[in-house]
This record gives C-alpha cells, sequence and structure tokens, in this order.
C-alpha cells in the first residue's frame, strides 16, 4: 500500500497528517527529533498498526543520512515536509545563529532529504513542501513584525520546490509548496481562525488532486494560487 512521510509529526499539523492518514488506512512513517517524547505519536502507535515512528533531526546533514540509510521502505508515495521551526527575533536583535537555524530547519533540511529520498520516489510521487503565505514576496506580509528569519526562509523554501519541480517533472515526480493558511498550532497560536482537525481534510483533499500540471505551484489550503 501507499506510504506517507510526515516529517515534524510530534504536534500540530504534522500530529494532524499522521492521525489522517492512519486512519485512511496508508502506511505512515512519522519523524521527529526524539519519538521517546512524542506522546501523540505513542498514543497513535498503540491503535495504529500501520505506523512506523523514526527519529530524524532535519537540521543534521548526518541524521538525514542515517534515516535513509536504514530505510525500512522500499518507496515513498508522499512526503509531506512539514518540520519546520519559528524564531521571532526582530530587527536589531537578529543573529548569525537564528538565520542558520532557521535556514537549516526549512529550507536545507526539505532539499537534503528530498536529495536523499530520490532513489525511492516512484513516478507519481508527490513532495509537499509546507509553506506560507507569508513566504510571498508579493504579499509581503506584516514585513514589520518579527518573524523575519521565518519568512525569508519560506521564501527559499519556495525557491526550492520551483527548482525541484522542474528536476523531478522528468520522473513524474510532483512537487507543490502549501501554505496550511492561519492554524491554532504551537506556531499558530491560540487566536488563529482554524483548527488543526478543521484545516487537515481540507489541505488532504488539494494534496490528493495534486498531479504533474500543478507541480511548482505555491497552492493555499483551498487550492488556490498564492502569488510568488
Amino acid at each position: 500500500s501507499e506510504l506517507v512521510l510526515i516529517t515534524g509529526a510530534n504536534r500540530g499539523l504534522g500530529l494532524g497528517f499522521t492521525t489522517y492518514y492512519l486512519k485512511k488506512g496508508m502506511q505512515v512513517l512519522a519523524t521527529c527529533r526524539e519519538p521517546s517524547k512524542a506522546a501523540g505519536l505513542q498514543d497513535l502507535a498503540s491503535i495504529y498498526s500501520n505506523l512506523k515512528i523514526r527519529a530524524l533531526d532535519i537540521s543534521s546533514e548526518e541524521s538525514i543520512q542515517n534515516f535513509v540509510s536504514e530505510a525500512s521502505f522500499s518507496k515513498v508515495d508522499l512526503l509531506i515536509n512539514n518540520a519546520a521551526i519559528c524564531s521571532t527575533e526582530s530587527f536589531g536583535d537578529w543573529s548569525q545563529s537564528d538565520f542558520l537555524n532557521s535556514f537549516n530547519v526549512n529550507v536545507i533540511g526539505q532539499a537534503l532529504l528530498i536529495q536523499a529520498l530520490k532513489p525511492f520516489l516512484p513516478n507519481g510521487g508527490k513532495l509537499i513542501q509546507i509553506s506560507s503565505g507569508r513566504g510571498s514576496l508579493s504579499l509581503e506580509r506584516n514585513p514589520t513584525d518579527r518573524l523575519d528569519t521565518y519568512d525569508i526562509s519560506k521564501a527559499a523554501l519556495n525557491m526550492l520546490t520551483k527548482r525541484l519541480s522542474a528536476k523531478l517533472r522528468p520522473n513524474g515526480i510532483s512537487v507543490i509548496s502549501l501554505s496550511p493558511g492561519w492554524v491554532q498550532t504551537d506556531m499558530g497560536g491560540k487566536e488563529a481562525p482554524a483548527s488543526v482537525s478543521e484545516v487537515i481534510p481540507v489541505l488532504a483533499e488539494v494534496i490528493a488532486k495534486i498531479n504533474l500540471k500543478e507541480s511548482g505551484k505555491f497552492l493555499d489550503e483551498n487550492g488556490e494560487e498564492i502569488p510568488w
């Protein structure tokens, strides 16, 4: 059966996607940095036999290589690159480490994971980069607030999506950037209008419809294009 690989699966959208695809009966490989501390995933593992949990630190090239070399799968039909960090250093307090951490997790990790998984991506495979409308240069949302490194990294992630879509198109693999909208997660906060359980089925519907025609696009939770 089809395998879904989800990064950052221990909470928020990642845990929501994991739950959704388990209920659909798909094989789910859920990854996070410290599986032993991922209570939500451990709870699901006690219910669903189609769940595997593996350690993966997306910010570590060594961790990515170890994860793929120890692969217990023959193919990855759907990859949801969901792992991300969101730092809040204001202009005036920016630091090199802040930018490097944001890029390591939000861009470089995604790029290296996809590169390492290339032999396992079948024709018809889908790569979903969880991005943000805040990564749109055209929309330029809230440019005076404190999410600079996050927004800049998401703009870079969108460029990665464009380049990968061109590189992988000959292999029949689709790559999109998907903005989930403003959701009640640790990152989104309690005041966000949508809950994880509300938005996941909507996002999953968009993902289900993706094919090579959509590859290289930046879509919102309703499948509408967001300007770059």
